[in-house]
């Protein structure tokens, strides 16, 4: 085989390295991209065939098409790494970028034979395809953590992985405000005694999804325990957090629930959070302690509502939103 024909078929070999890093980063594949890459790299072979160029032509344009194809699929890499497992994808996007280079200049080392040409491009292979292989493995042990992280019933978090992740913001050298929310639905008992635990789970589920539709990105929500959800709102002032807090209980309040044999329930839910000032000493601890309290005064007062806890020179008293 000659040298030209072994980087002709390491260039068309290439084109699936982005498309496979681009569904592994569940990003859409820069198709128009790869197949401009993949015209430049048979550009060169034809001309030297209908034109009768000089055969490094074809080698350079074959070389420069593997080179930037590689390239493509490091900097993707690269893009997600901030939501990638980073160790893995950095030494992927490395190993793919470090091959990118030796494609480039492949044709400078074509003085070495068409032994060390083959070996060039063994090695291209080799190491792009354990890159990627780590990257799928990497990905396929973080989707598993994820899992385990979430309850199986709502998919949010469980109430080990909420402080896990709430304990980090409280590591942070810049103190940051937040606010905690508390969640709590309203004689839960008696769907599950009136419907069946079946119905309960649903309007779990359908409780979860109301909370999921109102938090941001930023935002940690998890299921607590039973009928209780705990939500962490970053970067939150009181009146936003009220704002937050109200819309729920009103959104609860008007829901109707179909069952899964058809019948209809409705339920409501009382809401208790606390703010977490940056310049203040208090603990993502201490803050949820402070909103399970307003929990607890919002469904002695009545339930169906949202309160919120405040500190005065008294103990903790209460303030209806």
């Amino acid at each position: 085989m000659s040298l030209m024909h072994c980087t002709m078929a390491l260039a068309l070999r290439l084109p699936a390295l982005p498309a496979a890093v681009a569904r592994l980063c569940d990003r859409a594949a820069p198709c128009r991209t790869i197949g401009v890459l993949c015209g430049l790299g048979m550009s060169g072979a034809l001309a030297t065939a209908v034109v009768d160029m000089p055969r490094q032509m074809a080698l350079i344009t074959c070389a420069s098409a593997g080179s930037l194809l590689l390239g493509l699929a490091a900097t993707m890499i690269v893009r997600v790494l901030p939501r990638q497992p980073a160790r893995a994808s950095l030494v992927t996007a490395g190993l793919i970028g470090a091959m990118s280079t030796l494609a480039a200049i492949q044709p400078l080392l074509a003085g070495g034979g068409h032994a060390g040409m083959l070996m060039i491009d063994a090695l291209c292979i080799v190491a792009t395809t354990i890159g990627y292989l780590s990257m799928v493995d990497a990905r396929r042990r973080y989707a598993a953590s994820e899992r385990a992280r979430r309850d199986g019933l709502t998919g949010l978090y469980t109430k080990s992985a909420f402080f896990e992740m709430a304990d980090q913001i409280d590591r942070h050298t810049e103190p940051v405000a937040y606010a905690m929310v508390m969640i709590d639905l309203d004689h839960f008992k008696s769907i599950n005694d009136s419907f069946g635990h079946a119905a309960g789970d649903t309007v779990l589920e359908q409780t979860a999804q109301l909370i999921a539709r109102s938090v941001r990105l930023t935002d940690i929500a998890a299921r607590y325990g039973g009928e209780e959800f705990c939500i962490l709102l970053r970067d939150c002032g009181a009146e936003e957090a009220a704002r937050f807090a109200e819309r729920p209980v009103a959104e609860a309040s008007q829901l109707t629930v179909r069952l899964r044999d058809n019948r209809m329930a409705s339920f409501t839910m009382s809401v208790g959070y606390a703010c977490r000032g940056g310049s203040t000493g208090d603990g993502v601890r201490a803050t949820f302690e402070r909103a399970d309290q307003a929990l607890y005064l919002a469904k002695r007062a009545g339930r169906n509502r949202a309160l919120q806890a405040i500190f005065t020179d008294s103990p903790l008293v209460e303030q209806v939103c």
